[in-house]
């Protein structure tokens, strides 16, 4: 056993890391959105068809995204995901229109700073 500042650190067992896993897959499912911190990775499945657009508030002012329902291939789940970045939307397009619909998304940043790198999943070595 490891101490870290009072903290116990154990080597986890198969089962337990099995049963972490079946808890990340719950909480990840108690939410109906895709949500993303600074370089979170997904692979995401779209169906061209499923989109909406959307008002929501950001900042203090009414905003207008795109929101699509998807197949969240790490976490076996369906998903919204919602964008309002137009470069980030036009990735998404571009993917589309070459037959492209599971996607690896990343997001770099946090608000207005925020980057998101869309490829085709597959299509560069994570």
């Amino acid at each position: 056993m490891t101490t870290i500042d009072g903290a116990h650190k154990v080597q986890l067992t198969e089962a337990q890391k099995a049963k972490i896993g079946q808890l990340k897959q719950e909480v990840s499912s108690l939410s109906k959105y895709l949500t993303f911190k600074d370089g979170d990775k997904y692979v995401i499945q779209f169906d061209p068809e499923r989109w909406s657009k959307q008002e929501s508030e950001y900042e203090g002012r009414i905003t207008e995204r795109i929101v699509f329902e998807v197949y969240d291939v790490n976490t076996d789940t369906e998903k919204l995901f919602g964008l309002g970045n137009r470069k980030a939307l036009d990735k998404i397009q571009k993917c589309f229109e070459q037959g492209f619909f599971t996607l690896r998304v990343k997001k770099i940043g946090e608000g207005k700073t925020t980057v998101w790198d869309i490829e085709p999943a597959g299509a560069v070595a994570d």
